[in-house]
């Protein structure tokens, strides 16, 4: 596996999920999270987020950004504004905000952005003001979308993903000894470990099962000449785990 280490230092989820099915993860981490500032910073975050209540809609789009949202929000805010609706892109973003008593919605299966788009509480956002955290760049198909429906869209950007290549030898020995799957999360993890792979590495790569947890990064695997691509129903830990048993 090679998604980021999360920034409160615990052990990866995904990463417990696999130990718990029997199986050995081997977790190189080719991108690390940096937050783009801390609470209690003056800033465009902070302005944002002390108008928080103004705002009729908050999205949040990964676990990293709703952890460090969580963390602004309550510098800020002690008791959380009553009057926005949570929306969280999967599950395990949406546990972030539920923790501090929120009610919050995500897709049941599809836990992607065109999965959001699809609930009916986001059909009809005329005059709707939408907040969405997440990480710095990423896609503007969401904020695209439901301004196209109505709404005006500010972003929060939290954190950078910047490319990590401490582990790149591991990771080329792992593949030359051989493994018995790589997952891969997203589309810019994909790109992140095929620049460092050299050309044999690479050939290796592209004969190895590789999981992912939506068909976008699945056909960009395939496009890449991976041809032994596995598409998992969501980002869950045990949805990966389960698709990885297969192989």
């Amino acid at each position: 596996m090679v998604r980021p280490q999360p920034l409160s230092g615990a052990e990866d989820r995904f990463c417990q999920s696999l130990k718990a099915a029997g199986a050995e993860p081997l977790h190189y981490p080719v991108l690390r999270l940096q937050p783009l500032a801390t609470p209690g910073k003056p800033g465009v975050i902070s302005d944002i987020i002390q108008k928080l209540a103004e705002y009729d809609v908050v999205i949040t789009i990964s676990p990293t950004a709703a952890c460090l949202a969580v963390d602004w929000i309550d510098h800020y805010w002690p008791e959380v504004p009553v009057h926005p609706r949570f929306f969280a892109v999967g599950a395990t973003t949406a546990e972030q905000f539920a923790q501090m008593g929120l009610a919050v919605t995500s897709p049941p299966t599809d836990m992607t952005s065109e999965g959001l788009l699809a609930l009916p509480e986001l059909q009809d956002m005329s005059h709707q003001r939408v907040l969405i955290f997440r990480g710095e760049g990423g896609r503007d198909l969401l904020a695209a979308e439901l301004e196209r429906r109505g709404a005006s869209v500010q972003y929060a950007e939290l954190y950078r993903r910047e490319r990590c290549e401490q582990h790149r030898d591991a990771i080329v020995k792992a593949l030359a000894v051989g493994v018995a799957a790589v997952a891969i999360h997203s589309q810019e993890l994909l790109n992140s470990l095929l620049y460092q792979l050299d050309e044999r590495s690479t050939e290796l790569l592209k004969r190895i099962p590789i999981v992912v947890p939506s068909e976008r990064v699945a056909e960009q695997a395939r496009q890449c000449g991976c041809d032994r691509v596995i598409v998992a129903t969501n980002a869950l830990p045990e949805s990966m785990v389960s698709a990885l048993s297969g192989c």
